[in-house]
């Protein structure tokens, strides 16, 4: 069983294109951010957004700029995630103290496990809901079709709060 051991390195792969994913988005989401300002200032405003004063078209490009940066801290904490567990073998320190003494102590660093991966990604597809029914409500009149983005979050917070609940 031991020769199956160094095939964990492949999973580098994923870990570096998550990191190259995650990096092009913080770049998107902050050309996002400058576009937002410059458009503001220049009263350069797109067409589609017509029925927003200037202040609300700044705001959902910068709700734009939020989704897309939550959608490139997913990718690093995937990354850093499938790295700690996969490659590095990390598990979780024995105490408190220790915990607390380390410089890098961040909880969404301590996963060990594919499960703590998960529930922490979907916690981010919560955030990243939210965000989108934000946006939907500043570029639409409010429509019943609008509350499935809400209850989907709601299902979704639902299922984790059983998720954390269960024995694993």
């Amino acid at each position: 069983m031991k020769w199956i051991l160094p095939f964990r390195y492949i999973s580098l792969v994923a870990t570096a294109f998550s990191m190259i994913g995650s990096i092009f988005l913080f770049y998107l989401g902050s050309y996002k951010t400058y576009t937002a300002i410059v458009n503001y200032f220049q009263k350069n405003l797109p067409e589609e957004y017509s029925h927003l004063s200037d202040a609300e078209v700044a705001l959902v490009g910068i709700v734009e700029a939020v989704d897309t940066f939550l959608f490139g801290l997913v990718l690093l904490i995937l990354a850093c995630g499938i790295y700690r567990i996969f490659v590095l073998g990390v598990s979780q320190p024995d105490n408190e103290q220790e915990a607390s003494n380390n410089p890098h102590s961040n909880s969404w660093w301590h996963i060990s496990t594919v499960t703590e991966l998960k529930a922490l990604l979907l916690e981010i597809v919560i955030v990243i809901l939210a965000v989108l029914f934000l946006k939907s409500i500043l570029l639409e009149q409010m429509t019943w079709e609008l509350l499935i983005m809400p209850l989907g979050a709601l299902f979704l917070a639902i299922i984790l709060y059983l998720f954390k609940k269960m024995p694993h």
